[in-house]
């Protein structure tokens, strides 16, 4: 698992779909990045769209997936306790699908990587799952790849939801040096047979002041 984490408006996003670009370039079954985002939307509904398009994606066809949990299967009088009971269930179905998907990956030879935007806003459960996965499959050497990508507190979260997040590869998205940020405008400029003016260099580097 990778965890990409920095100050908002440091580019992120940006970097999350130049690596998804590259992935799918390399032959990676990498579906649309999942979003987490503050109305709570849980990983069932992240990860029952990512599975609807890696079964689109996929020369070969993945497990199929069980039908989604909800709360409200329990009705509008459910007690706590019900209800609690309910989300224990889908949890507990939600980590057998993504488990099915990972060892099926183990056997077909694919290789696949899920990446997940805004992972700060993410319920501890849920990145608690995502983190078991991640580390199952570099235990067993599934060719699956788990991306994090969230504000600065994320890793912080990502340890409290599992201790053994603490080894899991982070990236820090900062500013960028004089050099670093000359590079990021002057390469591209070069493989698409451009160049800069130097007085036009200038003025980009001036407005960005090293953000991304």
């Amino acid at each position: 698992p990778l965890v990409v984490s920095g100050m908002r408006g440091m580019g992120k996003t940006v970097l999350l779909l130049s690596f998804r670009d590259r992935l799918r370039q390399a032959g990676w079954l990498c579906p649309a990045i999942g979003e987490f985002d503050s109305s709570h939307r849980g990983l069932a509904g992240v990860w029952g769209e990512m599975a609807e398009e890696l079964e689109r994606i996929s020369p070969r066809r993945p497990p199929r997936q069980r039908r989604r949990w909800g709360v409200e299967q329990v009705g509008p009088q459910a007690s706590a306790e019900a209800a609690g009971t309910v989300r224990q269930a889908a949890q507990g179905d939600l980590r057998r699908r993504l488990f099915e998907f990972a060892r099926w990956l183990g056997q077909s030879r694919l290789r696949a990587a899920f990446l997940f935007d805004e992972a700060q806003d993410a319920s501890l459960l849920d990145l608690g799952l995502l983190a078991e996965v991640g580390h199952e499959a570099s235990k067993e050497r599934w060719p699956l790849l788990v991306v994090f990508a969230g504000l600065t507190p994320l890793h912080d979260k990502l340890v409290r939801a599992r201790t053994y997040a603490s080894r899991f590869t982070p990236v820090d998205v900062d500013v960028l040096s004089e050099a670093e940020a000359r590079e990021a405008l002057q390469v591209p400029a070069s493989e698409a047979g451009v160049a800069w003016e130097r007085k036009a260099l200038g003025a980009a580097l001036d407005f960005a002041r090293g953000v991304p």
